[in-house]
This record gives C-alpha cells, sequence and structure tokens, in this order.
C-alpha cells in the first residue's frame, strides 16, 4: 500500500498551494493518482499514477492506457518506454519498436535518500484541457508553476524513514506528498517543487524532419488530432545521474498523408 504522510504540512511554507489540497492525516491508497493544474482549472497535466505491486515500483500516464511507463525494480534495475506487450505488436504493423531506456539506480544508502527519476511538467508547454473529474477515482491535484517553471515530481529511494527525510527535503525547497512502504525495507518518496525550465529541452515539433510513422488511433489522411499530450525522456548517463521525463500538451497533430 501506499502511504501519505502524515506531515505534509511541515513543508507547506515551501509549497503553501497544497495546504488546503492534501489531507494531513496518514491515509492508506493502492495507487496514487495526480496531476498538476492551474488556479483557474483551464491548464493541466494529464493524470499520472505511482504505485508499486512488492519491490516493483511504476509510474505513467494513464491517458497512454499502460502502452508507457517508468518501472524500478528491486534489483536496481530501472527502465523507461513502451511495455513489452505493446511492442510485440508493433513489428506486425510494419513499425519499430523502440527499445526501453534501461539503467541501473544506485544503491539505495543507509542514510538520506538518492534521486532516482523526476517528471517536469512545463508550465509554458501544458496547454491542454481540463482533466474529466467524472471517474470517481480519487485523484490529487498539485498546482502548476508560474510561467517560465516548471513542477518536478521527484522519486528518492531510502532505508531511513521518510518522516526523517521531510526535514531535508524541506531544505531543499520540495515538499513530500507520499511515501511507498516497499517489502524489502526500503521507501520510496515523492516530493515535489517549482523549477526553472529551459525551453530547449522541449524540441521544435514543426521542424522536425524525419517521418513519421502512424499507430493505432492516428488521425486519417488529411485529419488532425488536437490537444495531444507528448511524454519526452532522455537517454539516461552515468554522469548525469537521475532519469528525466517531460510532459507536453496542447499539440495539435495533423496528418498530411
Amino acid at each position: 500500500m501506499a502511504e501519505l504522510t502524515t506531515s505534509v504540512s511541515k513543508g507547506a511554507e515551501t509549497f503553501p498551494a497544497l495546504e488546503n489540497q492534501i489531507p494531513v492525516a496518514e491515509i492508506e491508497i493502492d495507487k496514487f493518482r495526480f496531476y498538476i493544474r492551474d488556479e483557474e482549472d483551464r491548464q493541466c497535466s494529464s493524470v499520472w499514477f505511482a504505485h508499486h505491486r512488492g519491490n516493483d515500483v511504476y509510474v505513467g500516464a494513464l491517458g497512454l492506457g499502460g502502452r508507457l511507463k517508468l518501472s524500478m525494480h528491486r534489483d536496481q534495475t530501472c527502465q523507461c518506454g513502451m511495455v513489452r506487450s505493446y511492442r510485440e505488436k508493433l513489428p506486425g504493423n510494419g513499425l519499430t519498436a523502440t527499445r526501453p531506456v534501461r539503467w541501473k539506480r544506485p544503491q539505495t544508502p543507509e542514510h538520506g535518500a538518492v534521486h532516482v527519476a523526476s517528471i517536469f511538467f512545463p508550465t509554458d508547454f501544458l496547454r491542454g484541457e481540463g482533466v474529466a473529474k467524472s471517474t470517481g477515482k480519487l485523484k490529487f491535484s498539485l498546482p502548476m508553476a508560474p510561467l517560465g517553471q516548471a513542477t518536478e515530481v521527484g522519486l528518492f529511494y531510502s532505508i531511513e524513514q521518510p518522516a526523517n527525510l521531510e526535514p531535508r527535503f524541506v531544505r531543499q525547497l520540495a515538499t513530500p506528498i507520499l511515501y511507498m512502504t516497499l517489502p524489502s525495507g526500503e521507501y520510496v518518496s515523492i516530493v515535489v517543487r517549482h523549477v526553472s525550465f529551459n525551453a530547449l529541452q522541449v524540441p521544435d515539433f514543426s521542424k522536425i524532419g524525419s517521418k513519421v510513422r502512424p499507430l493505432d488511433g492516428a488521425p486519417p489522411p488529411g485529419g488532425h488530432i488536437e490537444n495531444a499530450h507528448a511524454i519526452l525522456y532522455n537517454d539516461h548517463s552515468d554522469e548525469q545521474p537521475g532519469f528525466s521525463i517531460v510532459e507536453v500538451n496542447g499539440l495539435t497533430v495533423a496528418r498530411a498523408g
């Protein structure tokens, strides 16, 4: 079970907009669903999930229907990309399946925490429509960063209890939101902060010259899709620890032929 920490209010001065959105009392949930939104509820991200099965932790965007996700495992193996069941369908449709990015996360320290991955939601690139709220599933909304910044959702592994780590996260201007207790004795903490964002991290899609082969759900020739979402992620490097995922949305995808 994922456990929402009891002391979120300790970081309220760091992230004041969370005070009225995250309950202070401890609760247990089987899957943490969250999204980023502005105060007027006009801009928002996709709905994302984070949960674990045993010692395996999974994070992804619900709108992708389980096709693409980040997974982190007890043997320190991590990967991000299309799931195998979906990749195996692509060659039959004449498409090349891109292999997931795989790497080894650092060993979990006895004291402190190690950063494994972050999801960035840059405000300037979140132009999508509001999230449908009729599903009946509990979702937590996190406040959108100011223009020119991004909301960063970071994932940290630790052996030390999350309650002891909270003051250290707060000193780094991050608010602890939730932690998962794994059977291995490790914890995965999810923390949130607003950070500056370099727009050059997002490619200019209008200048991509390579041909894109349509996947299932693509518009017919001459058609288009509005309010499309894109999930971008980097190749992991040992020289630059930590894995980055970026969501952009509000895109219009037109198919010429």
